[in-house]
C-alpha cells in the first residue's frame, strides 16, 4: 500500500454521501436453475462523496489535495459524516480493547474495558488499530458490569489481532483511494465548481 497522504479534508462539508458494500461472490447454475455461490470471506466499501456548490476557494481546497493522491497511487484517510460515527444512545466511552488474541479469518472478538451496559449497534463501523481494515458490526452487542463484551461483525479479519489491541468505533477512519484515473470539475461562471469524488476502501 502507497504512504498515505493527510486526513481528507472535512471543510468544506459534503452535501450528501452514495454508500456501497461490494462482497464479490463467484455464482454458477446449472442448466436446471440451481445455483452454487462462493464468497472470498470479506467486503470492501465504495463511496461517491458530493458537494454543494462550491466557490473557487473551497473547490481549491479539495482539487488541490486530490493532486497529491495522483489518482488511486496513494491511499489516504477519511471519516465519513453519520457513517463513521456510532448510533448507540450509550457508546463505549473509555479505551476498549481485545481481550485476547484473535486470528485471521475470525468474525467475532472479546473486547474489555467498554464500561458497564455499554453498546454497539448493529450497522456501526469499527477498526482495530493494528491494520486498516474496516469492519461492520452486524448486531446490537452490550458490555456486562465488568465492562466485557462480545462483539460479531461482517467480513473475516484480513490480519491477526493481537490482544490488548485498541478498538476504534467513532470517528472511524476508512484507508481509502480515489475509484478514478480521471476526475472531472465542472465550472462555471464566477467560479463556482459543481464536484463529486468516487473513493474505495484500501487495506
Amino acid at each position: 500500500m502507497a504512504d498515505i497522504v493527510t486526513l481528507y479534508p472535512q471543510d468544506p462539508s459534503f452535501s450528501g454521501i452514495s454508500f456501497k458494500t461490494n462482497t464479490p461472490t463467484l455464482t454458477t447454475e446449472t442448466f436446471s436453475g440451481k445455483s452454487r455461490r462462493t464468497g472470498y470471506g470479506t467486503s470492501f466499501y465504495s463511496w461517491q462523496v458530493k458537494y454543494p456548490t462550491l466557490t473557487a476557494v473551497e473547490s481549491s481546497i479539495i482539487t488541490g489535495y486530490l493532486s497529491q493522491t495522483y489518482g488511486p497511487a496513494f491511499s489516504f484517510e477519511i471519516i465519513l459524516p453519520e457513517i463513521s460515527h456510532t448510533n448507540s444512545l450509550t457508546p463505549i466511552t473509555t479505551g476498549a480493547t481485545t481481550n485476547g488474541a484473535v486470528s485471521k479469518g475470525v468474525k467475532t472478538v472479546t473486547l474489555a474495558g467498554c464500561g458497564n451496559t455499554k453498546t454497539l449497534i448493529g450497522g456501526d463501523y469499527i477498526k482495530f488499530a493494528n491494520h486498516s481494515k474496516v469492519y461492520q458490526v452486524v448486531g446490537t452487542a452490550t458490555s456486562n458490569s465488568a465492562g466485557a463484551m462480545q462483539l460479531y461483525f461482517s467480513g473475516s479479519l484480513v490480519a491477526d489481532v493481537p490482544s490488548g489491541t485498541v478498538i476504534e468505533f467513532d470517528d472511524v477512519k476508512f484507508t481509502a483511494i480515489v475509484d478514478a484515473d480521471v476526475q472531472q470539475y465542472d465550472i462555471g461562471v464566477g467560479g463556482f465548481t459543481s464536484l463529486s469524488v468516487s473513493m474505495r476502501e484500501t487495506w
